[in-house]
Parts: C-alpha cells; structure tokens; sequence
C-alpha cells in the first residue's frame, strides 16, 4: 500500500479505551471503523496532550469525553516518517480540540556505546573481540573493557549497515539477471542470493533487537513485522509532550527533561530526608523466620563457574543494555575470552559485599503505565542496570528462591514457588461471595493500591529485615550496596541527559532480587496485622461462623483487607496503615483503591468506613488481578474486557506483516499471554470462549471483524498435535476445562493453602470434597468443581503412608471406591489406618464388612503399600495419568482433547516439523500440502464456484497442487534440471502420496532441497500470478539452491535453557528400599561408628538431604522413599547419604548381582577392593550395606 496519511474528526472510536463516560459497549459504526483499520492495515498514530478531542454534557453529572479525532497512516507513511507524533491542543471555542501533526525529525545525538547483536553475524567481530580482551588477570575489568570498546568502535566503521548492502546487493543480482542466462552465471547469482539472505538474517537481528518482542522464536523471518514493532513501540514511548503541576502543557523538550528528573529525583530521595524510619518492632522481629545453617551456608557461598554460567544463559539476552553498553547475549558469544574474569569479578563481588562502583549506574526507562500519560506519575521508571550487576542479583535471587515460602506467610502469593496469582482471586472472590448471604456479618473489603510501591520502600527495612532472617552478613552487604550505591540517569526518548542523580530509598524495576526484597518489606504488614488478630484488635472475617477469620490478602503490591465494621477494629487497621507507612514508606494510593460492603452493613457503618478510608465504592464492572469481581453471577458482560485486550494485542498491522508461520506463532502467543488465571477460577461463559475462538480463528487466517475469510484446514484439525496432522494450537474450551481441573486438584491436596481453607470451612465442614453437593448460594467456582469432577475422579489415588489422613469412606483410595461407594453414614470418621492390624501386618475388615461390599474387601486386601507404623509419613494423593503424581496441565490437556475429537496419528505431520535447516514457512507450506490447502486454482474452485480451475500459467490442465508443482512446464524443468533430477512424470499424482515417497527415499540434505524447491516453484506461481513476472527454470533453482545454504536462520532456533529438572529419571523404589533395610540391619548389629551410606541414585540422594518432594519422579514409589526418608532423618547423627557416579559403585553392584545369583546373603563386606574401588581411606567406615 502506498504512503498515506488520514487526519482528522472520524466521528467514532476503534476501543473502550478512547471513551470515558456513557455506555461502556461498542456500537455498530465504531466496530466498523475499527474493523475498517485493520482491513486497510492503518496504524493509529497515538497523540500527546489531553487524553479526548471531543466532550458532551459538559454541564450535567453524567459528561461524555472521546477520542474522535486522530492521525492514522501506513505502514508505508510511518517508515517514512518514524518520528512522527500528533499533539491534542486544548478545546476552548469548540467542542472539539484542534490536532497537530508533527513529522519533524529529532535532532541527532551522540549516542551511548551499546553491543548490537547484529555484528554477532561476523566472524570479524569475533577475532577483533578476542584480540582486544586481555586474558591476564592482573589487569583491571575496566581497563579490558575500555580497550575492547575502543577497538569495537573502530570495526564498526569499517562495516555497511544491512540496510544499504541489500541495496547493492539487489543491484548486483538485478544486473545479473538481464544479461543472457547462460549456466556459468547460474553460481554467481546463487552466491549473490546466499549473501543476501545472510544480510536478511542482520537486518532481522537489528529489528528483533529493537522491537523487544519475545514471542516471535519459532516464526519466519517477518522483517516488517519487527520493523514496524520496533517503530510503533518507539513513538508509544515517544516523550514529547507533559502536563506541569497547575495544569497547564509543555512540549519544550529540556522542559519536558527537568520535569521528569525532579519528579523521580524527589520519588527517589525525599523520603529518608523527612524522617528516620523507626526500627521494627520486637515483636515483628520475633515472629520472623530464621534462615537455618544450612540456608546460611548456601547463600553466603561463594558462586562456581557452573552457578554464574547458567544463571548467565537463563538471563534475558536481548535485555536492553545498560551504561556499559553490554549484553547477556554479547557476554555468552564471548564466554570463552571472558569468562574466567567474570567469574573472578563476581565471586571478589560475593566475597567483599560490594557492588563495584562502575556497575552501579543505572539508566531510566520510562514506560506508560496508561494508554495515554500526560503526567511524570503516569511513567514507570523500569532501571536498566549493567548486566554484570543482573547477573550477581539474579545470582542472590535463585538462591533465596528455595527459602521463600518459608520467611512468607500465606497471605502472599506474588514471586513464591507453589503459589498463584489465582489463589487470591479464589480468596477475595468467595469472600465477596459470602458477603450477599444471609447470615453475613458487617463487614468490608478494602482494596488499596500502594502507591509508586517500588520507588518508596526504604532501605532500612530491607537492611532490618534482611538481619532479622540471619542473612549470611556479606550477602547482606551485597544486597544493600547494590540498592544504595546506585546512580540514575533518565533516559529520554533514546538520549540520556541531565547527569546522574543518587537515591535513599526504593528498589530497582528491573532488578531480579527486587520482587523478593519488596514482599518481605509487605511481610511486614503481615505481621503486624497478625498481631493485632492475638491480641483480638481485629476480628477479620470468617466466611462461616467458627471459620478461620481471614484479615488481608496480597500480590505483590496488590492488597486487601477484610475486616468487620466495628468502629475500634476499623479504627486499628488504619492505625497499622499508618505504622506500616512510617516503617516502610509506602502508602495507599486512595484514587485508585476501593471497597465493598457486605450486605448487613448499615449505612451509618458504611460512611464511618469511608470517613476513615477515603476510598471509593466498587462499580460493577471492577476487575481485580485482571479478573472481573462480582458478588453474585459472572455472565458475558463482565467478561467483555477480555475480549477487548484480545482485539488491542491483534492490531491490524500484525496480520499484513506476518507469514503463515508467523500468524501461528502470534495465535499461540496470544493464546499463552491471556490470562491464564482468569480461566483457573471458573468455567467461562461459552458465548465468550467462542467470541475468542471466532477472533483466532480469523487471525489465523489473516482476517479480522466481520471480514469474510476461505478456511482451508478446519479449526479442530489445526487444534490437534503435529503428531496428529495439526500445528499444536489449544481449543479454548478444552483449555478452559484444564485448568479448572488444575485448581480442582490443588484444592484437593493443598489443605496448606489459606484459599483452600477457606473452601473447606465454607462448604465442606468436616466432610470431604466427594461427600459434598453443590448448592444454590454457592460460588461459581464451587459451582464449576462439581460439573469437571467427573473428569478427574477416576485418575486420582490415595498412596498410603500412615494411613491416618485418608478417609475410609470419603476418598478414592482403591481400585472400585468410585463405582462401589462405603456407606459414609455409617462410619464418618473411619480412616483407612483403622482398617489395618500392624500385628499381623494385615488388613482386618472382619468388623467392617457391613460398611464395605465384598467386591469392595477384595479390592482393599489388593492395596499396598499398606500403613507405615510411622505416624508421621504423609498420605499423598496423585494423579495416576503423570508419572510423578503431580497433576499436569499439559497431560490434562491433551487427554481431554483426545476425548472430544479422535484425531488418526499422521507420521507425515510429525515429520514435517521435524526437517532440519529448513525454514518455518517452508514447513507450514509442506503441512499445507498434507491437507490440500494450497490455494491452487482447481482448489478454489471447490469453494468460490465462479472461478475458473484451469492452470494460469500453461491454460492445459486444471491447476491441481499436483500439476503446479510437478507437471506444469516451468516446474518439471526445474525438478529435472536440480541436483535431485527428479522425473516428475514417474511420481505419484497424489502430492501427499509424494511427500511420503520423499521422506522415505531422500536423505536429510536431499530432504531439504526437495522442500525448498518446492517452496521456490509455488512462489514462481504466485510472481507470475499477482506480479505478471515470468521466472525461467534457472531462476527458480537458483533461488531454492540459495535458501538451501541457510543451515540455522536466527528465528528458527529457539533460545537454550538450563532450568535442569529430574523428569528424565525416577527414583527406584527397591534402591530405597534397601537403604531402608541397610539402616534397619546396622541398627540392630549396634553400628557404632558413623556409617556412610552410598548411591548412584542422584535424585534419591538429593531427596534424603533435602526432603524436597520434588525429586520423587515416580508416584508408584512414594511411600518407600518418604519412609527412607523418616529413616534417615531421625538418624542424622549415625547415618549420612552419599551420591557416587556408578563407576565408583561398580564392585557393590557386582556384589549385589553375586547375592542375587546365588541367593547368598552378604550382611557386609569390609573389602580392600571395595574400598580401593571407591577411592577412600581406611579411616572411613568399612561395611558398605547394600
């Protein structure tokens, strides 16, 4: 399309988003107008200056302000002009605001040094960073790192941007291909096509760079698209325009500069200068966690090179760079030169507790925090922080993420392993909820919103804190040089300026240790709200009566309180406000906080509430997590907000800027980026799930609104597996179904949980989940638990451990309990360890036989493991569909989408996806061929009956997929006259019956070129179609032969991870076993020296140290283990766990296989060979028990 700019009053409005007042509903003629720019790929141009153009019923209560009047353009226009902005001017005679367009272009500023992943590509810059870096390590960081600079700067002079070598590139290979074309010129021109895919890969790379675009891994190359992200991103964060404090605007840019600085200078540095925060309380520092020895030790380690190298790879490596200009993606590529002194650098950091200075710069991004800032408040300052300080945090933050949920109380659920954002809307949802029954108390819930909470918690705290848990002193040090020696600098629209400035409060967005230091900072809410619940200053609320009160729940910054409207407790919850405020120096920001009263509170109450919280009413409409709140039904309306985020994500822009490939990538982008908790807490309205499933649908198929579009696979079969013919996408309803399966099965076994708690004592009493009902009152979810119990209840199982926390009567714990249920009436309070004779070591059900039916005592005698005598061995229930017993979203999704459409495995699919160095629109081509879905004439015809079938290019035949890539003239010469020498007319005339022959036949280098050539023959088609280009056979193979030089496109691979799990292998339960008996039998010979017990079993080992469940792979072995585990515990003193590789154990191994040949018995075995073999000394014990 070509350049082309609208300006002007459109008298409608593409979102919500550009209305405030009136109906919240889209009408017909806005839909229209919006569905209008993303037919004609129109790009909003956003604007500056006040947030609505147009306003009505200015003199009533009830005043309408939109956005009608607005600049949109191409893709096209916006190339040519980046910069370009429009300024909204005050409304003074009219009701409309005047409009400017400003399309000039910034001046030019010396910019900062930064790495830019596009240089990666050379093999130059490589050798020119390895002869700079000095590998001696005498000399300092920053003189290895200046020279390095120097030189880097240097090269870079010496070297085309992308953009104008494919200029001449085109030149050359245009100039090529009007000479005569003779087959000597058929090797340049593939060179010259080889060169330029690789200056393409550059290209990608620079607009990948800048486009900060994520989920973009798996797609093809889609230039434009990263192109026009990184444009459109850059003028959404364009800072050219902002309201001074009396309301008035200023667009003067050294103004727009200082306004900015003293802001979030003031943000940053008032608070400490007002008051000394007092130290905390004796009895909060009391009731905090202590870190262990153990955690003391591991935390104040000094890092390994293996420690510092993955939590390097795991750091984002397209992360904006900081001042010195590095990136994580820049440091892997030189890890060989580097590493040893980043190593060093880190650990000498570890060791002194002291940031280095010169990594403590920060730059200042601000991000929009709305759709339309007009003031420095509504800017997020996001810290861009070297990436050596990124890795000695994130280095901190993976250590204290195993001790966490620990120092956290249940309350919050934000950055803690085993917690979700779900749990709190559960919670705040059931609450509102009992708020509208009968017996309700007086109560409200208070939402606040705390403000700028990052930026304003002091420093001292975190220090108080960090020393109440017993943090190693060093990593302490470390941490608080981190956040106190830092300097800022704002960086404005790309330029830094005004200097550095220094802060005495707040934490870095952007750090990784921030979200930790942040929720211990709110524990300290926690605490004191608790507190004041011993002491009965605040009651809380109860959703029944004899209930655990619940007084607060939080996410990250996200809180809210529940209490009763007695005027003393209300007045205590803002006395600990106001305590929390002086202590940590955050406060709750009122503009943006509201409440909900219950249904028995008065309206005397309700303004005695209000006078002490001047906070407002919750509307209707209110969303809280992103989840809509409601106090009685959720229908289709308060769920339109999701639908609207959904259509904002998929501008039109995307879908005329992406591939096939890429639509997929930015279908299931979409699909994972929605919120997933949203879908966790209840079964969605189906007239909302299939409004987003119509929107996907169309997306996927490049269409949007009302538009028309020609389907050529059906959705379902795209929504099933590659292995099963279809691209992997997930059918919302079936997706929705999992997870509430998910939160079902969490209910189930997290009895820890405050939400499931609050379930328990809600409808469940003393009964369990089966034994309820689901009744009228009651919340959705409840609701929703009741009709997809039926697709989880026959998967789950008890494992008995003590067997005293499993109901005889009321959980599925043998084979038939489901379909032969006990009488519960008759034995409530039966446990299955009741059922068992630990004397006998039998199960005796003589005095049970009117409870259970004799199909059912057959079904009890067959469970093992039966009860441990050790009372303290947990029941665990699994589900049986996972290996490890923990449910999984993944596996559950796939059952029931196997359930609801019966799929025939297609080895053809699994196949395709599978090739290797081949590009991704080449493999959606070859999938569209398995389908038929080639938009070939004669398939068109199928569909659009006024069409003719006949071939464009010969007019012989019908254009089959057949006939256009194998029998029309210029495809079969170009088969013929490949490497391949493919006679066309010898193939079968079914094209699926020909891939198959190629993955059969065809090497993997073969397999290759015959998708490329393949790919090189349609797109021929298509120039000559919608082009007129007529392409000879050697055109055609050169291009092929040239996308088959292209081993690894940057795209196509997607980035490596480290996050090593223990799914690979499971703990053997006969080697627990055995480590069970060792301890039993040393126990009785009265082993009186430490005995050392040794395995090749690493998981085994880890969980006997460690306790962490996490480690049992195989629920099948869960008892054995855990009562290894009780075993080794309870003697610490006697016993230790040792992990060996199995080439140590290779002579206990041929001991245990002698013992079970000649069924021999070998108490021990003190052996010179055994220990020889396993390298100890005769100082170490010598009975190895197996």
């Amino acid at each position: 399309m070509p350049p082309l700019c609208c300006i002007g009053d459109f008298n409608a409005i593409p979102s919500l988003a550009d209305k405030h007042g009136g109906t919240r509903v889209l009408n017909a003629n806005n839909k229209a107008f919006r569905d209008l720019l993303s037919r004609a790929n129109l790009l909003d141009l956003g604007f500056k200056g006040p947030a609505y153009t147009w306003s009505a019923n200015m003199h009533t209560s009830k005043p309408i302000h939109q956005r009608l009047d607005r600049a949109v353009v191409t893709t096209a226009w916006s190339a040519l002009h980046p910069e370009a902005f429009v300024n909204h001017l005050p409304k003074i005679f009219s009701d409309h605001a005047p409009i400017i367009l400003n399309t000039e272009k910034a001046l030019l500023c010396e910019k900062k040094f930064r790495v830019e992943h596009w240089w990666l590509h050379y093999d130059s810059f490589h050798k020119t960073c390895t002869e700079l870096w000095d590998t001696n390590p005498e000399i300092d960081w920053e003189i290895k790192y200046n020279r390095m600079v120097r030189g880097i700067k240097a090269w870079r002079r010496k070297i085309k941007p992308p953009q104008d070598r494919l200029k001449e590139i085109e030149a050359n290979i245009l100039q090529l291909q009007t000479l005569s074309p003779p087959l000597q010129n058929l090797n340049e021109e593939i060179k010259l096509r080889q060169e330029y895919e690789e200056v393409q890969a550059q290209l990608l790379t620079y607009w990948q760079q800048r486009s900060r675009v994520r989920w973009a891994t798996m797609g093809d190359r889609n230039s434009s698209f990263f192109h026009q992200a990184a444009t459109i991103r850059r003028r959404k964060n364009l800072i050219t325009t902002l309201q001074r404090e009396d309301g008035s605007w200023t667009t003067n840019e050294a103004e727009v500069r200082s306004l900015l600085i003293n802001y979030f200078k003031n943000l940053y540095c008032s608070g400490m200068q007002r008051q000394n925060p007092p130290q905390l309380a004796d009895c909060i520092k009391a009731d905090f966690k202590k870190l262990s020895q153990v955690a003391q030790q591991k935390l104040g380690a000094l890092p390994d090179e293996e420690e510092v190298k993955i939590a390097l790879w795991e750091m984002g490596p397209d992360r904006s760079p900081g001042p010195d200009g590095l990136t994580a993606r820049f440091l892997r590529e030189m890890w060989p030169v580097m590493g040893h002194d980043i190593i060093q650098k880190v650990r000498k950091a570890f060791l002194t507790g002291y940031m280095p200075g010169q990594w403590s710069q920060v730059f200042i991004v601000l991000i929009p925090k709305v759709d339309q800032p007009q003031k420095p408040a509504h800017f997020r300052p996001i810290s861009v922080c070297s990436v050596l300080y990124r890795l000695i945090m994130k280095i901190i933050a993976k250590r204290f993420t195993q001790y966490m949920p620990e120092l956290i109380s249940s309350p919050q659920t934000a950055f803690l392993k085993g917690r979700n954002i779900h749990e709190n809307v559960i919670l705040v949802r059931e609450i509102l909820n009992s708020f509208n029954s009968k017996g309700c108390p007086s109560a409200f819930a208070l939402k606040l919103d705390l403000f700028k909470a990052f930026d304003t918690v002091e420093w001292k705290l975190i220090t108080d804190i960090l020393r109440t848990i017993n943090t190693p002193p060093t990593i302490t040090s470390l941490i608080y040089s981190a956040i106190s020696t830092s300097k800022f600098s704002i960086k404005l629209n790309g330029v830094t300026g005004g200097g550095f400035f220094t802060a005495t409060r707040g934490l870095k967005q952007g750090c990784p240790m921030s979200p930790y230091l942040f929720i211990l900072a709110t524990e300290v809410l926690s605490k004191m709200i608790k507190v004041a619940v011993q002491m009965n200053e605040i009651k809380g609320f109860s959703v029944v009566q004899g209930a655990r009160p619940v007084t607060h729940a939080l996410y990250a910054d996200d809180l809210v309180i529940f209490a009763t409207t007695d005027q003393q407790e209300v007045g205590k919850v803002r006395e600990i406000l106001d305590d929390f405020r002086s202590v940590s120096g955050l406060r709750e920001n009122s503009e943006k906080s509201l409440i909900w009263f219950s249904k028995r509170a008065n309206e005397g109450e309700r303004r005695m509430v209000i006078n002490t919280f001047p906070v407002k009413y919750a509307a209707k409409n209110t969303t809280y997590l992103g989840c809509p709140l409601a106090k009685i039904r959720y229908t289709t309306k308060e769920y339109s907000d999701l639908k609207e985020r959904v259509l904002r994500r998929l501008a039109g822009w995307k879908l005329h800027t992406l591939s096939f490939a890429g639509r997929s990538e930015l279908v299931r982008s979409v699909l994972q980026s929605l919120p997933m908790h949203v879908m966790a807490t209840q079964l969605l309205p189906k007239k909302v799930l299939n409004d987003l499933s119509s929107i996907f649908k169309k997306l996927f198929w490049g269409k949007v609104g009302k538009d028309k579009y020609l389907a050529l696979v059906g959705w379902d079969k795209i929504c099933t597996t590659f292995q099963q013919g279809g691209l992997n996408l997930r059918d919302l309803h079936t997706l929705n179904n999992s997870w509430v399966m998910k939160t079902l099965y969490n209910f189930l076994v997290g009895n820890k949980n405050l939400w499931v708690k609050v379930l328990q004592s809600k409808y469940c009493g003393s009964k369990g989940f089966w034994e309820c009902a689901y009744q009228k009152g009651n919340s959705e979810l409840w609701r929703d638990f009741h009709k997809i119990k039926h697709l989880i209840k026959d998967d789950l199982l008890w494992i008995i451990g003590s067997g005293s926390n499993i109901s005889a009567i009321g959980h599925p714990w043998y084979s038939n309990w489901e379909h032969d249920k006990p009488h519960a009436s008759l034995a409530p309070n039966l446990r299955v360890r009741d059922l068992f004779d630990f004397h006998t070591n039998q199960w005796s059900l003589q005095n049970f036989l009117h409870i259970f039916s004799p199909t059912s005592i057959q079904q009890i005698q067959q469970v093992k493991p039966t009860p441990t005598t050790d009372i303290s061995i947990p029941d665990r229930l699994v589900w049986k569909p996972s290996r490890n017993g923990r449910f999984s979203l993944k596996l559950a999704y796939q059952i029931l989408a196997n359930l609801t459409r019966q799929a025939p495995t297609s080895h053809l699919g699994s196949q395709i996806w599978n090739i290797k160095n081949i590009q991704p629109k080449i493999k959606a081509f070859l999938w569209k061929i398995t389908h038929h879905a080639l938009p070939t004439m004669f398939e068109l015809r199928k569909r659009i009956t006024r069409l003719s079938p006949m071939c464009p290019r010969c007019g012989l035949e019908n254009e089959t997929i057949h006939h256009m890539l194998f029998i029309c003239a210029p495809a079969r010469a170009t088969w013929f006259s490949s490497p391949l020498a493919i006679r066309t007319e010898e193939l079968p005339l079914d094209p699926v019956q020909v891939l198959q022959w190629a993955f059969s036949t065809l090497n993997t280098e073969h397999l290759t070129l015959f998708g490329n050539i393949a790919w090189a023959v349609w797109k021929s088609r298509n120039n000559f179609l919608f082009r007129a280009q007529l392409e000879n056979p050697r055109s055609i193979l050169a291009e092929a032969l040239a996308l088959q030089s292209i081993k690894d496109h940057p795209l196509q691979k997607r980035q490596a991870t480290t996050n090593i799990t223990a799914s690979t292998r499971r703990i053997p339960r006969r080697e627990a076993a055995a480590i069970s008996h060792a301890i039993q039998v040393s126990t009785e010979i009265q082993a009186t020296n430490p005995v050392q017990i040794f395995t090749d079993c690493k998981l085994l080992a880890q969980y006997l140290t460690t306790g962490d469940e996490e480690f049992i792979q195989d629920w099948k072995a869960f008892s054995e283990v855990v009562k290894c585990c009780r075993l080794v515990q309870e003697n610490q003193s006697t016993y230790t766990i040792n992990h060996l590789s199995r080439n140590f154990l290779e002579t206990p191994h041929k001991l245990a296989n002698l013992v079970r040949v000649t069924q021999r018995s070998i108490i021990g075995f003190p052996s010179t060979q055994v220990m020889e073999q396993l390298e100890l000394s005769q100082s170490l014990p010598a009975v190895l028990f197996l």
